[in-house]
């Protein structure tokens, strides 16, 4: 008998859901009273300015998009709808982004059961209480809205892997088109799409998966071609964005590597210094807490070491198993390869200084993968001792 299906489950679960509930309004409340100038960040003002250049764009298009080519158009626009066209203050739009986390869950609820139904409570709850997404929702970032589209791109892709055909991958396609208008990190997953659908055979015959390989990496770039086109005519460069010039180039993995190697190992052959550099950047970014602004009290900010190490401890076991002992179900196997995908762009591009913030892209893949992982365990251990 599952856990998840005993009425000492369900309770459980109603609690962990009241203790996300409480803790995310709580938070909001105490910023909203005491520090209301937390939710801005230096990124916040860049996104706002970008909001106000679209607001400015739809009352005067004649003068032009003054949009800068570092921030994507995404987030810009949806802080421009609730701000300007709903007419909503700061903090409102911070409520807004509270409330996107429960759809979020709700949408990691949705690819769970399509694989699993008896994963979807524990995934839900990894969702709703994973601090970093719930600090980072409560600041004018993209963290909110990014996650949420980037779980419904993987579950538009799920529903084309259990029935492929053009009207579901050009959806799927679409709305990845959107995750990359958010967010450029997501610039390169229309490749790792692509491969996975010649290496998942989902199309039947290889030369079907082909085309529906190239047609997906058609409509995504294809979608992101005018925004390209744009910042040529504007600014002569033909990237979508300039946001590498802040990561890449400053800081990345083989950069900071090379200069931590020259400061404290110097002698330590490549082979190992480097290999060692990585797995040292892959626990850093999975088992960091999530940090609450130091603007906050001493209390909020003991708590969150706490409760965030927690979670990590909870989640972490089940995600390692997850990963051993994975299913077949290519649904399943997606979910890793987009974990994978943002683990390697994500190390690639920060180096040493990544931070929990940058786990948040892969909440959907962890919160259902280590839900199957603590399964699997919860198997293993009725079978191990009869129960």
């Amino acid at each position: 008998m599952k856990i998840t299906n005993l009425n000492t489950g369900r309770y459980w679960f109603y609690f962990f859901l009241i203790v996300a509930i409480v803790i995310k309004f709580s938070l909001f409340f105490y910023v909203f009273e005491v520090i209301p100038q937390a939710v801005i960040k230096p990124d916040s003002l860049l996104y706002l300015q970008s909001a106000n250049s679209i607001r400015d764009f739809i009352l005067h298009p004649a003068h032009g998009l003054t949009h800068s080519m570092q921030p994507m158009p995404g987030y810009p626009s949806v802080l421009a709808f609730f701000l300007y066209g709903l007419g909503l203050s700061i903090h409102q739009m911070i409520f807004i982004q509270i409330l996107l986390n429960f759809l979020t869950a709700f949408v990691v609820a949705r690819i769970a059961r399509s694989i699993n139904p008896s994963w979807v409570p524990v995934s839900v709850l990894i969702v709703l209480l994973d601090l970093p997404l719930t600090i980072y929702s409560q600041i004018i970032l993209t963290e909110a809205v990014f996650v949420l589209v980037l779980s419904c791109f993987i579950l538009c892709f799920h529903r084309y892997l259990v029935a492929p055909n053009y009207r579901r991958l050009i959806l799927a396609a679409f709305v990845l088109a959107l995750c990359i208008y958010i967010r450029p990190i997501v610039c390169y997953l229309p490749w790792f799409a692509a491969a996975f659908i010649i290496y998942s055979r989902c199309g039947g015959h290889w030369k079907k998966n082909l085309i529906h390989a190239g047609l997906i990496l058609l409509v995504v770039y294809g979608l992101c071609l005018p925004w390209a086109y744009r910042n040529f005519k504007r600014y002569g460069d033909f990237r979508i964005s300039s946001i590498a010039e802040s990561t890449l180039k400053p800081h990345s993995f083989f950069k900071d590597t090379r200069e931590k190697k020259a400061l404290i190992a110097p002698k330590v052959p490549n082979y190992i210094f480097y290999p060692f550099s990585f797995l040292r950047n892959v626990v850093e970014l999975l088992t960091t807490p999530g940090s609450i602004s130091h603007d906050l009290s001493r209390t909020w900010v003991d708590f969150s070491n706490v409760f965030g190490y927690l979670l990590v401890v909870f989640w972490a076991p089940g995600f390692l198993m997850g990963l051993i002992g994975g299913q077949k179900d290519p649904r399943y196997s997606f979910l890793i390869w987009v974990f994978i995908y943002f683990l390697f762009v994500t190390i690639g591009a920060t180096g040493w200084t990544v931070t929990s913030r940058f786990r948040i892209a892969m909440l959907p893949s962890i919160a259902i993968i280590a839900t199957a992982g603590w399964c699997k365990i919860q198997t293993l251990w009725m079978r191990r001792y009869g129960i």
